[in-house]
């Protein structure tokens, strides 16, 4: 379903990971959504954006980026 594609799509770097989404229908067949992201070394959000664009589906994107400081690994264990 779309909020797993759009997770797999931008977790897809290895680095960042979906920390809050939430996808809303806002007309007939067509969707907005709000993501969160942490990552050690985050994109831009622009750079997100382009890894969803082949979600047509998608007419308004919020993401919000943390930087994550902590020293670990893996962002899996939050």
């Amino acid at each position: 379903d779309l909020p797993d594609e759009i997770r797999r799509a931008v977790e897809s770097d290895g680095d960042s990971l979906v920390t809050d989404l939430h996808v809303w229908q806002v007309g007939i067949g067509k969707f907005a959504a709000m993501i969160s992201v942490v990552a050690h070394q985050p994109k831009s959000s622009d750079s997100y954006r382009e890894l969803l664009r082949e979600h047509n589906e998608l007419v308004h994107v919020t993401i919000e980026t943390q930087h994550c400081r902590e020293e670990h690994g893996s962002l899996t264990s939050f």
